[in-house]
């Protein structure tokens, strides 16, 4: 169904019902993707899902509602069930909508055809035979193509209305080698490669997958004690990916991160910045 029609009925239905603050949210994405494992195709999968979500203030409350139907008979009762859920909160937080802003930043997407099931096959079957071309790669190592297509619109009553779309395609190469001994010691790495499917090279992220899972083959314990660390960029982000909560506007203001009461202070050594930038050029 047309986002347009779905949103025009609930808007109708939140002024039957003298609802003067709502937000609606609605979100649809399409995906496909298709998995080889030992040289041969093991999955393929094509799906569809998405919903919308409401809400709206009512004496101070706000109400939240949602549903994975579009029709104007489903946003209609959306638009109710987020009133009758207002009228049953027993606390009633401080909460607002945004409304619209003066101009926006121009966002780079991509809206790219999703890859066909052919296109998937093959380039599931060249991440295999690259993996299996590289030194030390046994049986264990698979290979996922994929793409996906997001559609997100949202609206309220203070005058906001966007849309955003946009695609992503790539594929997933986890590699696992083997020291060679008969029962000898195995490790394993991934790496995740964007772009169009029939135009990855796989080769070059099958060397890297491989090479780093090589890296790892006759670790051992370091001794105890005071020594520097270098880290590298994928070993600093999984460690800023586990931090990351602390990070949230919404866990300080409970009262949940350890950044509480710390906004303007420096947390960490000179040298580190952090930037939280939605527009970064490379960021899919």
């Amino acid at each position: 169904m047309d986002f347009q029609v779905f949103k025009s009925a609930a808007a109708e239905e939140a002024a039957k019902l003298n609802i003067e603050e709502y937000e609606l949210y609605c979100q649809l994405e399409d995906s496909v993707s298709a998995s080889a494992f030992k040289r041969e195709i093991n999955g393929f999968s094509d799906s569809g899902e998405g919903g919308a979500c409401l809400r709206c203030l009512v004496e101070g409350r706000m109400g939240y509602a949602s549903t994975q139907r579009f029709t104007e008979d489903s946003a209609r009762a959306l638009v109710r069930r987020a009133r009758d859920n207002a009228a049953v909160l027993e606390t009633a937080e401080p909460e607002f909508l945004v409304g619209a802003g003066g101009e926006y930043q121009a966002v780079r997407t991509e809206n790219t055809p999703l890859p066909g099931a052919e296109a998937l096959r093959r380039t599931a079957l060249r991440g295999q035979e690259a993996l299996y071309s590289q030194e030390g790669v046994v049986d264990g190592s698979e290979t996922e193509v994929f793409g996906s297509h997001i559609a997100i619109a949202i609206s309220n009553s203070k005058g906001l209305d966007l849309q955003y779309e946009n695609s992503v395609s790539g594929a997933v190469l986890s590699a696992v080698v083997s020291d060679g001994r008969e029962e000898g010691e195995k490790a394993s790495e991934y790496k995740i490669t964007l772009g169009e499917p029939e135009g990855l090279d796989l080769l070059a992220a099958a060397e890297e997958t491989a090479g780093r899972a090589r890296e790892t083959l006759g670790a051992g314990t370091a001794p105890t004690g005071v020594i520097p660390v270098l880290f590298s960029a994928d070993a600093m982000s999984q460690l800023l990916a586990t931090f990351s909560p602390v990070f949230s506007a919404e866990n300080v203001q409970k009262g949940l991160s350890l950044l509480k009461d710390r906004e303007g202070t420096e947390i960490a050594a000179p040298i580190v910045t952090l930037i939280d930038d939605p527009f970064y050029e490379k960021a899919p």
